[in-house]
């Protein structure tokens, strides 16, 4: 690690910023103003959610149509039916990330979203807390520690020629850049082509093509892994016997429970801090979510359900969020079924067609996700609790949610989609902040393990026939043992 002075300066993007900003309905002009880059900040995407109605305002009884978006610089997102409280939320910033900035003032009774004074406080406290966690503000105004960055695997941008995958590894070094305690020195690639290419966009960093090279000689505090699920174990494993400080690698984990395992057992006992790319934690409609079911918006939390193409590829990111959701409650058990008459590869990795995952908390939260055919529930992700349930959609509107009390469906204003781009920054600076501090990131390994095992187990699970009771005591893939066996498949004799 060098040892380089640098002037410490908060993040260039606001973390959650329109998720943090605490708006008052009626004062604007005298509202609490919250960002992290220290400029003034406000918004009405959460404060707007969050207003609790007046006691003479009736809430309508039906559900709200979409979003209406008005032209030209700002949008406005009003429910279908519900007055327009004039708040305008207007994008620009440098580096094309996102401000806010309210204009106009509240007109007319505010939208009715079913949460008390008291859960609206300690919201908007718990989303303050999130964001000076992710943002880099060092004790005395400046930092005597620069980190060397070093990427395996760094292929083609997402839906440009030669790609093969998403191109995460621009992903990861845009985010560690945006820390401005990150130095890119070395990448390893097996196409000199697309290494070259990389190098020349992000600063000349020197290229190797072999990794296990580029360890020995570079000796990088943070490795970021951007390959293939069957590369991951061995690279990550090379990484940590490197004397690497930090690893953050791409998701799934691996395409084996045993190889889950020795990545996140080794980094342990090496002390090496692991993360996975379960980027969506730092996403706003997720982390409201959460604090909505914090707040008792919805009363005690009772069920999870969610619905995406497979269990692995796809079914790690809800999983994980199913675990986020529930305060990474440990499961008990897990019982699942596959159909896998035809497969598909997706980075290499047979999947299942179809398959349904059901399993539970130790704290009696029941959880199920539906995976490929024919599997759409209506909405990406559904939190269930006594009072109501909480609906995260794959497009708009993004939030929402209903009580069982009659009083409707009201739509939750966030700025963010749950595939925004802004994640990425949030994880790197999180990453950082940890080696600085020594806590756990929020996509440590630690909390990765628990979903991956979810995963194997409802493989496992349709292998015995029945249920699996956790810990998972095996250590291959039962889908990709009984694809190899012929035992299902498009080969399947039985």
């Amino acid at each position: 690690m060098s040892n380089v002075l640098a002037t410490a300066r908060p993040l260039g993007f606001d973390t959650l910023g329109a998720a943090i900003a605490l708006y008052v309905p009626g004062n604007a002009a005298t509202a609490p103003r919250y960002s992290t880059t220290g400029a003034a900040l406000s918004s009405p995407t959460i404060g707007a959610a969050l207003r609790h109605p007046t006691p003479t305002t009736a809430p309508s009884t039906q559900p709200p149509g979409p979003c209406r978006h008005t032209g030209g610089a700002g949008t406005s997102c009003t429910p279908a039916g519900r007055p327009n409280p004039g708040a305008v939320i207007r994008r620009g910033g440098a580096q094309g990330e996102p401000t806010a900035t309210l204009s106009g003032a509240p007109t007319g009774p505010p939208p009715a979203i079913f949460i008390s004074q008291d859960h609206r406080a300690r919201l908007q406290e718990a989303l303050r807390d999130f964001a000076k966690k992710v943002t880099i503000t060092p004790k005395g105004g400046i930092t005597d520690m620069r980190y060397k960055l070093a990427v395996i695997g760094v292929g083609r941008p997402w839906k440009t020629e030669g790609a093969t995958g998403f191109g995460m590894a621009h992903a990861h070094v845009t985010g560690f850049t945006k820390t401005e305690r990150c130095d890119l020195v070395a990448i390893a690639d097996i196409s000199r082509e697309n290494a070259e290419a990389f190098a020349a966009q992000y600063g000349g960093p020197r290229i190797h093509m072999d990794y296990a090279e580029m360890l020995a000689a570079e000796k990088p505090d943070i490795v970021s892994i951007c390959t293939w699920p069957h590369l991951h174990c061995p690279m990550t494993l090379a990484a940590a016997e490197a004397g690497v400080r930090a690893i953050h690698c791409e998701k799934p984990m691996a395409p084996t429970w045993g190889e889950a395992k020795r990545m996140h057992e080794t980094c342990i006992a090496r002390g090496v801090q692991l993360t996975f790319n379960h980027q969506r934690r730092f996403l706003e409609p997720f982390q409201t979510a959460r604090e909505m079911v914090r707040s008792g918006a919805i009363g005690t939390l009772r069920r999870l359900e969610s619905q995406c193409g497979d269990l692995f590829d796809w079914g790690t990111h809800w999983l994980d969020m199913m675990f986020f959701f529930n305060e990474e409650t440990p499961a008990e058990w897990v019982v699942g079924q596959i159909d896998a008459r035809t497969t598909r590869k997706v980075f290499g990795v047979p999947l299942e067609q179809q398959g349904l995952c059901h399993f539970k908390f130790a704290n009696g939260v029941r959880a199920t996700l539906y995976t490929g055919f024919e599997t759409d529930i209506g909405c990406a992700n559904r939190l269930i609790g006594d009072d109501g349930i909480i609906e995260i959609g794959w497009g708009d509107p993004v939030l929402r949610m209903s009580r069982w009390d009659g009083r409707g469906t009201e739509i939750v204003p966030v700025s963010e989609g749950i595939h925004d781009s802004a994640a990425h920054a949030r994880v790197a600076a999180d990453i950082v902040h940890c080696l600085d501090t020594g806590d756990r990131p929020l996509l440590s390994s630690h909390n990765a393990i628990r979903s991956t095992e979810v995963i194997f187990a409802t493989y496992e699970s349709s292998r015995r026939r029945g249920r699996v009771d956790l810990p998972l005591d095996t250590e291959d893939s039962a889908l990709l043992a009984m694809l190899a066996q012929g035992l299902i498949g498009s080969e399947a004799t039985g």
